[in-house]
């Protein structure tokens, strides 16, 4: 039995297009092809 999700999957396209927007609004430079990009986030307690 699969278990229910948090967020769908339109709520989980619209997280990442914004943690994208907030990327490119925060460098300084263009983003090349194959950038590595570290997402550091911390779990609730």
């Amino acid at each position: 039995m699969e278990q229910p999700r948090m967020l769908t999957e339109r709520h989980l396209e619209n997280y990442a297009s914004v943690l994208i927007w907030g990327m490119q609004k925060a460098r300084t430079s263009p983003s090349q092809k194959n950038d590595i990009v570290i997402v550091r986030y911390d779990f609730p307690a």
